[in-house]
């Protein structure tokens, strides 16, 4: 599948989760007419439509974070905020004027298999930062609006792009090769090792969980060929860090 029509396929299968979401929500407000079978025949398509391979976006984060289900949903439930104008209004009129966001509260009664501890830090949602939780005064933490990181948003969408927060600290790695392939500049050797190191990468038996490769040797021009020609060849951005950027160990509080 190529990635155009994996963002269409992406695309469904968030409009269906949302269209589920939704009638949840409604199923929520005093006097709705939402029937559990409706919101049972929505559930059904949209997992129907988390099947696609490779999975759609909000699938495989959960997947490469390890949410459980309730987690994804709470996740998915702060995204569609962004995402469809309705929910901000749904929220209110389960809540109450004065909180048209999404909440702990809320999404205790809205999905099953509520955890109790999600909102800790040390729950993947907030240890990986992909909510935000705007608690202010006295306000207790179970009804303080939840929002959802823009990047994260972002990446539910299907657009991946690396985020600003750590632009400072990378660079596109690029080297120019003139009049030549990038491929027909290696050695034979060099070529061998893009060989073994991409028949790895493809034999990964989890897609969303890749081996970590080490390019070892003096030669720094020779490894950066490497990995530029593994880059291309899966049509990926590469980029570096600096050692510089990290800190000295010394400064480096211990826990």
């Amino acid at each position: 599948m190529d990635h155009a029509q994996w963002q269409q396929e992406n695309s469904r299968y968030l409009s269906l989760a949302i269209a589920w979401l939704r009638l949840r929500l409604q199923r929520l407000i005093p006097d709705s007419t939402i029937t559990e079978t409706e919101i049972a025949d929505a559930e059904t398509l949209m997992l129907e439509a988390e099947a696609l391979e490779p999975p759609p976006a909000l699938i495989a984060l959960s997947s490469i974070l390890e949410l459980t289900r309730f987690e994804q949903s709470l996740l998915l439930l702060c995204a569609a905020m962004e995402l469809d104008t309705e929910i901000a209004s749904f929220c209110a009129k389960i809540q109450g004027e004065s909180q048209p966001y999404p909440t702990y509260a809320l999404a205790l009664g809205l999905f099953d298999h509520p955890i109790w501890d999600v909102v800790s830090p040390e729950r993947p949602l907030r240890s990986w930062r992909l909510i935000e939780i705007h608690q202010s005064g006295v306000q207790p933490l179970i009804v303080s609006p939840i929002k959802a990181d823009e990047r994260i948003v972002n990446y539910i969408r299907g657009l991946n792009y690396l985020d600003d927060r750590l632009s400072f600290l990378l660079s596109p790695l690029s080297m120019p090769v003139l009049g030549e392939n990038l491929d027909d500049s290696l050695a034979p050797s060099q070529r061998q090792v893009v060989a073994t190191i991409a028949h790895h990468l493809q034999a990964a038996t989890h897609w969303n969980v890749l081996p970590i490769v080490q390019l070892l040797g003096s030669d720094l021009v020779s490894k950066q060929r490497v990995a530029l020609s593994l880059a291309e060849g899966f049509d990926i951005s590469l980029y570096r860090i600096r050692w510089s950027y990290y800190p000295p160990m010394g400064l480096i509080s211990k826990p």
